[in-house]
């Protein structure tokens, strides 16, 4: 690797040596006397300084022990680290930073920074900027920060903040928790038992193989749960969940919700506003909730429960309808190959293909 000239080193403390750390700048190794924790505070390494702007810190193959390392300046580093402790801090510019192994901390500062967690539990800022944070081997913390981030979990159980901007969330193997934070992100399981949610923005979930969480939150959001049984919540705004194979729930939440069950025996809640749900293959259980609905089922038998404004396909094999109501309070009628059912309001819900209808007194086979 090569090593650039540095202005200056304002800080040296308690002796690299007594880590075997030999580190290199200007041309020249450097070895300070002590004992650890170590602390390297490197300053001056700004953009308008007439030398390079790129420079290099490098930190090779210590021993375990603690060390700290931060920069100031805006120019673009290289900080590397070592088998123990580290702390490894960036500051303006474009810094790539290496955590090594152990339980680490890193932050890259302003710019856009890429930066490696190493093995170990580590704990990584990507901070101000278009940062990239690959977590690797560990259970890691991943915070992007402000800026279009993305972050990668690596393997073992990890969680990832987005936080501000239009991030990409990657959990990798292990069961994970990702948050995209403000913004339009796109948050993506990985292998695992995870759980994810989208915050704030028009964000985009995808679960994997196992059984996941996905929670939409506030805005216009996409959920797919992918294999597995899955449970898929599109929160707030007109959001679009498909649950894949497997058991799966899902629920639109508030606004007009598009809702797609997949193979599977799936349950379906509209919630607030009007809703399209299709339950797909499987014996299905669809809740319209408040709103003019839109229900069908697909291929299993199926079961709808309805409210007013309502219109129901019950698909192939035996479906039933169930509508909160007596009997002797509503009037069946057979229009032209589909069943309306008219409340005392002049309300009604609309079915067709569906084989019976249930009433909170009364069952009635079509």
């Amino acid at each position: 690797m090569a090593v650039d000239e540095y202005t200056s080193v304002t800080e040296v403390k308690h002796g690299l040596a007594a880590l075997g750390v030999p580190m290199q700048w200007a041309g020249s190794i450097v070895d300070a006397l002590g004992t650890p924790p170590e602390t390297i505070t490197v300053a001056r390494l700004d953009a308008n300084d007439p030398r390079p702007r790129s420079a290099e810190v490098v930190v090779r193959e210590a021993d375990d022990g603690t060390l700290t390392i931060t920069t100031t300046g805006s120019a673009d580093r290289v900080l590397i680290g070592t088998r123990g402790a580290n702390e490894l801090i960036g500051a303006a510019g474009d810094d790539s930073i290496s955590l090594g192994a152990g339980n680490d901390a890193g932050s890259g500062g302003r710019g856009n920074d890429l930066i490696w967690s190493g093995t170990g539990a580590d704990t990584v800022s990507g901070d101000i900027g278009n940062d990239t944070v690959l977590g690797q081997a560990g259970n890691d913390s991943l915070l992007g920060g402000a800026g279009n981030d993305m972050l990668n979990g690596g393997t073992e159980n990890d969680t990832l903040l987005g936080d501000v901007g239009n991030d990409l969330l990657d959990g990798g193997d292990g069961d994970d928790s990702l948050d995209g934070g403000t913004g339009n992100d796109v948050l993506d399981a990985g292998m695992g038992s995870d759980m994810l949610s989208g915050g704030d923005g028009d964000d985009t979930l995808l679960g994997d193989e196992a059984a996941d969480t996905l929670f939409g939150g506030a805005g216009l959001d996409t959920l797919s749960g992918g294999t597995g049984n899955d449970s898929l919540d599109g929160g707030t705004g007109n959001d679009s969940l498909d649950g894949g194979t497997g058991n799966d729930t899902l629920s639109g939440g508030i606004g007009a919700d598009t809702l797609q069950g997949g193979a599977g025996t799936d349950r379906l809640l509209g919630g607030t506003g009007d809703d399209v749900m299709w339950g797909g293959a499987g014996a299905d259980t669809l809740t319209g909730g408040a709103g003019a609905d839109v229900m069908r089922g697909d291929a299993g038998n199926d079961q709808f429960i309805a409210t007013a404004g309502d219109t129901i396909w019950g698909g192939a094999d035996t479906d039933t309808v169930r509508i909160d109501a007596n009997f002797d309070d509503v009037t069946v009628r057979v229009i032209g190959g589909k069943t309306v059912i008219t409340f005392g309001d002049g309300s009604t819900v609309t079915v067709r293909e569906v084989e019976g209808l249930k009433f909170n007194d009364h069952d009635v086979h079509l």
